[in-house]
C-alpha cells in the first residue's frame, strides 16, 4: 500500500446549480405556410369578368404574382427580381410595381401597397392586400374583401389601358363556347343551369363592353410574290431497273 505522507486531498463540493429558464411562452403567431414578396403581372391577353357585390360586372384584367423566390423563375439566388421582370416583358407581360399603383384601399383600411407582410409561426408569408389571414382555433381561413379588389383592376384599367377589339372577340368566343356547353346540360344538370346563366351574365358583361359582337376587319391584301429567275427541273436519273425496262421496251419494239 502506498503512503500519501501528509499530502492533503482537494475535495471540491457540488454547487447547488443554476434555476432552469423559464419555459418559453407560447407564440400566437398563426400557421401560415411562408411564401416571399411579390409584383403583380398581367398579359394583355388575360382578361375575365368580375363581380362587384352590388351585382356589376366588368371585363377586368386578370393579374399573376410575379413572387421573389430565389433561384426561381428568373429570379437570382439573393432575391433580386430584375432579370425575371426583363424576361417577363420580353415576352409581352406587363409588372406592376408596387410603385407603380402607391396606396391601395382593401377592408376599408388604406394601405401603402397591395403587397402584405405577415409573420407566421415558420416564417414571414406575404398576400396582396384583398386577402387577410383569420386563425380560429388552430386552423387559418383567408378572409377576402372582393369589392376591394374589384375597384383596385378598375384602376389598373386606368392605368394599363382597356382591352384591345381582337382581345375582346375572343374573350367574347370563349363565353359563348362555355354557354353552350352547360346549356346543353342544363335540362337534366342544375349545377350547369347555374353555370349557364352564371355565364350569360358575363357573356353580357362582355358584349356591352361594345355593345355589338365584335367583327374583325378584313384584313389587308398580302403583297404579290417576288419574281424569281425559274429554277431548271433536272430529270431523275434513271435507276438500272428503270434502264433495263426502257432496253426490253425497245427491243419488244423492234
Amino acid at each position: 500500500m502506498k503512503h500519501l505522507g501528509s499530502r492533503n486531498l482537494i475535495t471540491h463540493a457540488a454547487s447547488a446549480g443554476e434555476s432552469p429558464d423559464m419555459p418559453a411562452a407560447a407564440t400566437n403567431l398563426p400557421n401560415l405556410l411562408p411564401s416571399p414578396a411579390f409584383y403583380f403581372m398581367v398579359h394583355p391577353t388575360s382578361w375575365d369578368v368580375f363581380e362587384h357585390s352590388d351585382g356589376t360586372r366588368r371585363l377586368l384584367p386578370l393579374l399573376r404574382p410575379l413572387r421573389f423566390a430565389p433561384g426561381v423563375d428568373g429570379v437570382s439566388a439573393q432575391g433580386s427580381p430584375h432579370q425575371a421582370i426583363a424576361a417577363k416583358e420580353r415576352r409581352g407581360w406587363i409588372v406592376i410595381r408596387w410603385e407603380h399603383i402607391g396606396e391601395v384601399e382593401a377592408f376599408g383600411e388604406v394601405l401603402p401597397c397591395f403587397c402584405r407582410k405577415y409573420n407566421g409561426r415558420r416564417g414571414a408569408a406575404h398576400y396582396d392586400a384583398w386577402s387577410r389571414p383569420v386563425t380560429v382555433g388552430n386552423q387559418v381561413y383567408m378572409k377576402r374583401d372582393g369589392d376591394g379588389y374589384f375597384r383596385f383592376l378598375e384602376r389598373v384599367v386606368d392605368l394599363l389601358g382597356d382591352v384591345s377589339p381582337e382581345v375582346l372577340a375572343a374573350v367574347e368566343a370563349k363565353f359563348g363556347q362555355r354557354l353552350n356547353r352547360n346549356e346543353q346540360k342544363a335540362d337534366h344538370n342544375p349545377a350547369a343551369a347555374r353555370r349557364a346563366a352564371k355565364t350569360e351574365k358575363s357573356l353580357e358583361a362582355v358584349r356591352a363592353k361594345h355593345g355589338a359582337p365584335v367583327e374583325l376587319d378584313a384584313g389587308e391584301s398580302p403583297a404579290a410574290p417576288v419574281d424569281l429567275e425559274p429554277v431548271p427541273v433536272e430529270s431523275p436519273r434513271p435507276t438500272r431497273k428503270r434502264a433495263r425496262k426502257r432496253v426490253e421496251a425497245a427491243v419488244d419494239a423492234g
